[in-house]
């Protein structure tokens, strides 16, 4: 099993550091914040803190696919870079988000 990430709700403090729900930083491998502001790195911060928020609604999507209670047909991803389209479901979708997120298998 992966480890556990810090719980959420995060949030941007002084010099856009993200800040736990007790108000400490939040320690993140791999990242770097310099202490400057910039637009930039401001965007950065709020999609690295919405994080929590955003697995737990892709949670929320996937319990609703399979109850049934979401009823969504296969998409298209258009995203211009990708080599082909690729046909996915919402609730395959899901569960990828998910796995990437928690670093487990789907």
């Amino acid at each position: 099993m992966s480890a556990q990430y810090t719980p959420g709700p995060w949030t941007i403090g002084e010099y856009n550091r993200i800040l736990t729900a007790n108000g400490e930083t939040l320690k993140v491998e791999g990242i770097a914040l310099p202490n400057v502001s910039c637009d930039e790195f401001r965007a950065n911060g709020r999609l690295i803190a919405s994080a929590p928020e955003l697995l737990a609604f892709a949670r929320f999507i996937l319990q609703g696919v399979r109850s049934g209670a979401i009823k969504a047909a296969p998409y298209t991803d258009m995203d211009p870079n990708a080599a082909s389209l690729e046909l996915k479901t919402v609730g395959g979708y899901a569960a990828e988000v998910i796995a990437t997120a928690t670093g487990e298998a789907s």
